[in-house]
């Protein structure tokens, strides 16, 4: 009976070592197969930060020309001193003429005076600030400035303004919105993120770098 008892307890003793050396098994087994799929995930994460920055870097440097044209057409509508080829210039009731004129007065108003970097400019506060009327109004805006619309002219130089400070100081967002005249910094973030597809915190951060 106590061999029979002793070759149980070493059935048994097998058993366990046999089951324990299994659990450690399978425990490295799902160890490794974890550091295995881990590996796998910080790989795909580190492919598509980087998919991710370099689109960012192509994305600045599209900015950076798109500011370079935005200034090129500015200095053009600056040097014009007539938009529209007038028969009698010296006929000062022309319709031709009195068109230039206000075209005129709306360029230096917005690229001398910088009446734009005001966040409560709109188009009929400077229409009554020329005295003059929405129709002639418009016409001399298409002239000056092509089929834009008035707002999204207004804002596209308060934005290039606002890429211009977000690059060249360390101004916080609040003043930033602020002088560049596009309001608030909720605002300021929703255009940069509609327009260039990244926030104004991670552009800097890509300027910088």
């Amino acid at each position: 009976f106590n061999a029979q008892l002793d070759d149980f307890r070493t059935i048994y003793e097998v058993d366990k070592i046999e089951t324990e050396k299994k659990s450690l098994r399978n425990y490295l087994l799902f160890a490794l197969g974890g550091c295995f799929l881990l590996m796998i995930l910080l790989g795909i994460w580190v492919y598509y930060s980087r998919l991710i920055m370099n689109k960012n870097r192509v994305m600045v440097k599209t900015i950076h020309e798109l500011q370079e044209e935005q200034t090129r057409r500015t200095d053009e509508i600056l040097r014009k001193t007539s938009f529209e080829p007038i028969e009698d210039a010296k006929d000062k009731l022309h319709p031709k003429t009195q068109k230039n004129e206000l075209c005129v007065a709306i360029r230096d108003l917005i690229f001398k005076e910088k009446i734009y970097l005001d966040p409560e400019l709109t188009r009929d506060s400077l229409i009554n600030h020329l005295a003059t009327n929405k129709p002639l109004f418009a016409e001399a805006f298409v002239l000056c400035f092509g089929t834009v619309s008035f707002t999204e002219y207004i804002n596209s130089l308060r934005l290039k303004d606002a890429i211009t400070l977000l690059e060249q100081t360390d101004l916080p967002m609040e003043t930033l919105s602020e002088r560049a005249g596009v309001g608030t910094v909720r605002t300021f973030q929703r255009r940069v993120k509609s327009k260039y597809d990244m926030s104004p915190y991670d552009y800097r951060k890509l300027v910088a770098a």
